[in-house]
């Protein structure tokens, strides 16, 4: 598998392991604060750590972590939407949700702000600072920037 490969599942497993359980537990009118912040941090856990056996025999490649992290936080508006709807807002508001996908997807600050109102703030902080330790403890091997970019940025 290639490195763009790689990252491109890696930022949808980010925000798609933490964020569709949210998304499902508010469409079935579940909203109990006790249930999303341990659930949500320990699914993206468990498949940062089945990507990463998976993918460990390579020597080095791009960092698994650092691109869940930017799925987690660039897809959240996408999913809280999602789990918005039952409740009258997100896509039962078609004309606005449209606006809120596009200008929440280029500023992921409001991944924090809506993670507020959906009960999931808590969760989503804990799986940020998951994301960081495991980047420090398990990747050392692996780079952030690609190579190729990061030789360009040097010799200017």
């Amino acid at each position: 598998m290639n490195n763009t490969l790689r990252i491109t599942v890696s930022i949808a497993l980010g925000g798609l392991t933490f964020w569709l359980p949210d998304a499902l537990l508010h469409l079935w009118k579940i909203d109990d604060i006790r249930i999303l912040t341990p659930l949500l941090p320990l699914s993206l856990a468990i498949c940062y750590w089945v990507v990463f056996v998976v993918w460990m025999n390579r020597a080095s490649g791009p960092s698994v972590a650092l691109f869940m992290l930017i799925g987690l936080w660039e897809l959240g508006p996408l999913f809280m939407m999602i789990g918005a709807t039952p409740y009258g807002g997100g896509f039962a508001m078609p004309s606005d949700a449209i606006k809120g996908i596009f200008f929440s997807m280029l500023l992921p600050i409001y991944t924090f702000i809506m993670s507020g109102y959906d009960q999931s703030l808590l969760a989503l902080l804990i799986a940020t600072i998951l994301l960081i330790l495991f980047r420090v403890k398990f990747e050392k091997h692996v780079w952030l920037i690609p190579p190729s970019i990061w030789a360009r940025l040097r010799r200017r």
